[in-house]
């Protein structure tokens, strides 16, 4: 269980991890130890499955991507 928080933890505080996922969600998924299950649990973004699978009651997703271009 502390292998899919963890990971839910890093993609929220490591910005080349959440860039690296929102270009390739499953070959970055590929390239952990999660489960199956957790892998196609995120990728489905099912809320609940997470949740029981990360075994935290207070999980929230949002898929939001902030980028700042230099001019």
């Amino acid at each position: 269980m502390a292998g899919l928080l963890d990971f839910m933890k890093r993609l929220g505080t490591d910005a080349e991890l959440a860039k690296a996922y929102q270009d390739n969600p499953k070959g970055v998924l590929n390239d952990t130890d999660l489960s199956q299950a957790e892998k196609d649990a995120l990728l489905s973004g099912d809320l609940d499955k997470v949740k029981a699978l990360s075994g935290a009651e207070d999980v929230n997703m949002t898929h939001i991507v902030i980028t700042s271009f230099e001019e």
